[in-house]
């Protein structure tokens, strides 16, 4: 009898330790989360009804990231749309492939956001919202593991509403940009539709950044030490171009003079003078001596 409560007070501590431990790891990789979040709105509705928004409760070591869920008739949805406090999904959008109910999955992940995603050189300034559309046709499941694409037959884009940015510096707002992250860490930067607006073409995670006040300096440097080797590189240039014509106008000159002793040399020989710094032909001073008619001296 002792042994066998032994043995069950080993396994009891043994199973608490695992869910220590499993409750200790913490989603430092925002796929992971991802997968987390997906399985347990699966695990938390089992069978919503379509049409109704429900919020997920997260454990409370996930405090701060909002989580929602809707189901729909892919008809419904291409005739109405979806519209939350923060996105706006036009009609005229059908998934791909096409199936018969979507899902989508809504995150706002609040004050996770900076440690979930990085931009380099750029700082957060709007917390990491995201949505993701599932294949939902199936009764016996919330989610299906099918994450679907979009196909927009109208013109109006997916907007993403952000909360108000307070920087305080103007310029610095001007250089507020959109931003969104892909797989594996990548990441691609859009300039904003309107103040707080972003306008997007497909599901994945989106935010606002700002450079960094050390990448603006960086920045400006560059471009100034670019105009230093520019302007160097100009007059570098003249001077080279200086130096060839001067080259070319001596070329000239020599050959001229060259041209002008062949000439000489096939005709009648001169003597040469100097005069100054030039050397000129000179031919010698001979007077024509008379010459009489006759003989007769009167």
């Amino acid at each position: 009898m002792g042994r066998r409560w032994y043995d069950s007070i080993i396994w009891v501590v043994f199973f608490c330790l695992l869910m220590l431990i499993s409750c200790s790891v913490s989603f430092k990789d925002a796929d992971s989360l991802g997968g987390f979040v997906h399985k347990y709105t699966n695990n938390s509705l089992s069978k919503p009804r379509t049409g109704v928004v429900y919020n997920i409760t997260l454990p409370s070591k996930f405090s701060g990231i909002e989580v929602s869920y809707v189901r729909l008739m892919s008809i419904s949805f291409w005739v109405s749309g979806e519209n939350l406090s923060w996105i706006s999904i036009p009609p005229r959008i059908t998934p791909i492939p096409f199936v018969k109910r979507i899902a989508i999955v809504f995150e706002n992940l609040g004050n996770w956001s900076s440690s979930l995603y990085q931009v380099p050189g750029y700082t957060l300034v709007a917390p990491v919202l995201g949505f993701t559309f599932y294949d939902s046709t199936s009764n016996s499941s919330t989610l299906t593991n099918r994450k679907l694409n979009l196909f927009f037959m109208g013109r109006k884009p997916i907007l993403m509403r952000f909360p108000e940015v307070k920087l305080g510096e103007m310029d610095v707002k001007k250089n507020l940009q959109c931003v969104k992250f892909g797989d594996g860490g990548g990441f691609e930067l859009k300039n904003m539709t309107k103040p707080r607006l972003c306008s997007v073409t497909d599901y994945g995670h989106f935010s606002l950044v700002v450079p960094n006040s050390s990448m603006e300096k960086k920045k400006k440097k560059k471009v100034w030490e670019w105009w230093v080797v520019g302007f160097g590189c100009v007059l570098v240039g003249l001077a080279l171009v200086g130096l060839v014509l001067m080259a070319v106008l001596r070329l000239v000159r020599r050959k001229n003079i060259k041209d002008m002793e062949k000439v000489s040399d096939r005709g009648e020989c001169f003597d040469t003078v100097w005069i100054g710094k030039s050397r000129l032909p000179s031919a010698s001073m001979v007077r024509t001596q008379p010459t009489l008619e006759n003989s007769y001296i009167p």
